[in-house]
């Protein structure tokens, strides 16, 4: 243990936890003919997410690393070395640190469906084995680091259901053949850059994509699979008031070519269907107050249709009697294929809403909504929940609801 002080007292890089770690190597013969690099990464996992709180840790930290639950080693000159790790819904709370690197003979690593939150370590890229990860169901977040791309192997990444804002990277992009496969449905990206070579799979449903990220992969006839539909609303929700006899232009830009759009006032088409981003209203009266949207389709991708989020159009007349839309009330709609808690909040003026989520037993799950809201569409997914019945909560305006949920 001599050296090991010394080393701590050269770099104060080195954490507690490392250190741990390796006065346990010294100390437990068990690991004595486990690859050091491998153990210390499967330990920085284990602290960094909460090991004993695991649904199943059975023999971590205590028995050989071969019969760590979840752990698959291969025995190569007498030294093992792991090949697989499958931690799928184990309950992993926390982040992954840098450390969890060195694990060279790595083929495949699979933490989907935890609460694993932060960002991928970067050091995953030099795993050059890796052939496949799976850490969808999660709440990692940008960025992807750009190293990815690099590793040799790599050809399988399921990275749906997180938090991901902003650009995929091109780089994991430009591995060429059908066996490649990306799968990023479900986060928040906006862009995606068209790489012609890429042939393999790509799903990246329930982002915020629009036709010129879409439409150059669907004339690309290389690619395997593709699904794009559908995407999240374009714009943001907005109150304007006019006087009457003004004149008002309304805009849904949407990125893409070829768009076409259409306007609606409530549940009432405006315009024709074949027609440019902005409507524009002149000489405005009351009659013309209310609530519009726009519908955004294009025939280069005739599976989407891209919503155009509410423009609420009022009138300075006292008198005046604005168009409501109808089913003024919030309603919660629940899938429990993907696990998606859908919120609509409608509401003529600004009501304050409160929504939580409660277990069986009455205990508070999560905060889903507090504060003001006329028009409010809110999702969440909840396969990071355990299985049961759960209860959605509504207070508004003096009254409150509740609906039940099941999360398989």
């Amino acid at each position: 243990m001599k050296s090991i002080s010394t080393k701590s007292r050269r770099s104060k890089c080195i954490t507690i936890g490392v250190m741990l770690c390796l006065s346990l190597f010294v100390a437990n013969k068990s690991f004595a003919q486990f690859d050091v690099g491998d153990s210390l990464a499967l330990v920085s996992l284990y602290n960094t997410t909460n090991g004993p709180n695991w649904y199943n840790h059975d023999n971590w930290l205590t028995g050989p690393v071969s019969s760590w639950y979840g752990i698959n080693t291969f025995n190569p000159g007498g030294n093992n070395y792991v090949v697989d790790i499958d931690l799928y819904n184990n309950n992993l709370n926390g982040y992954i640190s840098e450390l969890f690197s060195g694990l060279d003979s790595l083929y495949v690593l699979v933490l989907a469906k935890n609460n694993i939150t932060g960002q991928i370590p970067s050091l995953l890229s030099s795993m050059t084995k890796l052939v496949g990860i799976a850490l969808a169901m999660n709440h990692f977040t940008s960025p992807i680091p750009l190293s990815l791309g690099s590793s040799p192997l790599l050809s399988s990444v399921y990275l749906d259901h997180n938090d991901f804002t902003g650009t995929f990277p091109d780089t994991l992009l430009k591995n060429m053949g059908t066996g490649y496969g990306y799968s990023i449905d479900s986060n928040q990206f906006t862009d995606i850059p068209f790489v012609n070579t890429f042939s393999g799979t790509l799903r990246c449903r329930y982002n915020n994509l629009t036709f010129e990220d879409i439409v150059p992969y669907l004339q690309n006839s290389n690619l395997a699979e593709f699904t794009y539909s559908p995407q999240d609303s374009i714009g943001y929700t907005y109150d304007t008031t006019v006087i009457v006899g003004d004149s008002i232009v309304l805009d849904a830009g949407c990125g893409g070519i070829g768009n076409v759009y259409r306007w609606k006032k409530g549940p009432m088409y405006v315009t024709a269907s074949d027609t440019i981003s902005t409507l524009k209203l002149s000489n405005i009266q009351v009659a013309q107050a209310g609530y519009y949207y726009c519908e955004v389709k294009n025939p280069n991708a005739p599976l989407l249709t891209l919503f155009r989020r509410m423009i609420h159009l009022q009138v300075n007349l006292p008198d005046a009697i604005e168009e409501r839309p109808e089913n003024l009330y919030p309603m919660v709609t629940y899938n429990p294929a993907n696990a998606l808690l859908k919120i609509q909040l409608r509401f003529p003026s600004n009501v304050t809403v409160k929504s939580n989520l409660y277990d069986m037993l009455g205990r508070k799950v999560m905060t889903l909504y507090d504060g003001n809201a006329t028009f409010q569409d809110l999702h969440y997914y909840l396969n990071s929940l355990k299985p049961g019945i759960y209860l959605v909560n509504l207070q508004y305006k003096g009254q409150q609801t509740t609906t039940r949920i099941l999360i398989k």
